[in-house]
């Protein structure tokens, strides 16, 4: 089936938007997808549903609300859901960015 995997565009700073991208390989023409967030820890802006095509690419300015280890927004592809993680967001002004896989 389908994977997806998830990159940052630059530092995660709580309070500041910053673009994840979740590059889709071995999908198919016009595959669904959502990503979805825990509410009160992200914001999400840009469009959270729509199709992807074959090893397409889905790019949305996410902005975290909390600092320290979050769930990381997650993308479902044709309603199954790609490999999450953890996110750990710095306060303002460090310039650190961690990505800790699950599992």
């Amino acid at each position: 089936g389908p994977r997806a995997v998830m990159s940052a565009g630059g530092d995660l700073r709580l309070g500041e938007a910053t673009t994840l991208t979740w590059r889709v390989f071995d999908g198919e023409i016009g595959l669904g997808y959502e990503v979805r967030c825990e509410e009160g820890l992200w914001v999400l802006a840009g469009q959270t549903m729509g199709t992807v095509g074959k090893d397409g690419v889905v790019a949305l300015d996410c902005i975290p609300l909390e600092s320290g280890s979050l769930p990381s927004p997650e993308l479902l592809l044709g309603g199954e859901g790609a490999s999450g993680g953890k996110v750990t967001v710095k306060p303002p002004g460090t310039q650190t960015l961690n990505l800790t896989p699950v599992g």
